[in-house]
């Protein structure tokens, strides 16, 4: 599994995904599975990146992610 550590940090650099400058895609084979234990967990998600299926966060630092399934886009 993967697991994701939020420490206290400063505000995002950049307001939105497509701002910034350098991003992290992460994939997985079962997004709404994959986003609801996120949110679970709690995971705020910030918008999406020109698709509904490309759901974008950041974390405390300011660094930027979006979560994707490839194979939803074969």
């Amino acid at each position: 599994g993967l697991e994701f550590l939020l420490r206290p940090g400063t505000p995002a650099l950049h307001p939105s995904y497509g701002a910034c400058s350098q991003a992290l895609v992460l994939y997985t084979d079962n997004l709404p599975a994959t986003r609801e234990l996120l949110e679970r967990r709690g995971l705020v998600f910030a918008g999406e990146d020109g698709h509904p299926d490309c759901p974008t966060f950041h974390d405390p630092d300011g660094h930027w992610f979006q979560l994707v399934d490839p194979g939803d886009f074969d």
